[in-house]
């Protein structure tokens, strides 16, 4: 857990690291997290149950523009329920996310990157997959910096394994 929280602080200072022009507009930050449920399925396999667990997601990102943030998610996955005696353990993904704003108060966006899960088995051997990943969702702002959100992303590992999840969480937007 250590692990994970200094990685998502790294990734949510790292903007501050860029160059950048002194007269240059605020840098517009956000940090969240979120509960949810993971899901690991063999794609074209009706008949495989996969893995399912309840997954705590944390986010950091930054807002380039109205309409671009750039995005790092990581989770744990603390139990898993799994016919084939799989584990998924942890996720990570970094995204580009376009959006766009419905109202004043709301936004939909739709993400791609790049994302990973490692997962374990039950005879404690490892594996780790990585792949390309998109992910929908929604934000709607309850206050000018709080806002709940809903995320719902998949990942799909060499077209043999899908990671699925779906978070609703809290974010907190601010200006650096």
């Amino acid at each position: 857990m250590k692990g994970l929280l200094s990685t998502t602080l790294a990734i949510a200072l790292l903007p501050l690291a860029l160059p950048g022009d002194a007269n240059a507009s605020d840098l517009n930050v956000f940090l969240g997290g979120g509960l949810g449920s993971a899901s690991v399925g063999t794609s074209g396999a009706s008949s495989d149950p996969g893995a399912s667990t309840s997954v705590l997601m944390l986010r950091a990102g930054v807002r380039l523009n109205d309409i671009l943030s750039l995005e790092m998610r990581t989770g744990v996955a603390p139990g898993t329920s799994n016919a084939n005696d799989v584990e998924a353990k942890n996720i990570v993904a970094f995204y580009a996310k376009p959006e766009i704003a419905i109202s004043d108060r709301l936004l939909l966006n739709a993400a791609i990157g790049y994302g990973g899960v490692r997962y374990e088995t039950a005879n404690g051997g490892h594996t780790k997959g990585s792949s390309l990943s998109y992910s929908f969702g929604g934000e709607y702002f309850f206050t000018e910096n709080a806002s709940v959100t809903f995320d719902y992303a998949r990942a799909n590992e060499e077209k043999t394994t899908n990671a699925d999840t779906i978070v609703i969480g809290l974010d907190y937007n601010f200006t650096l």
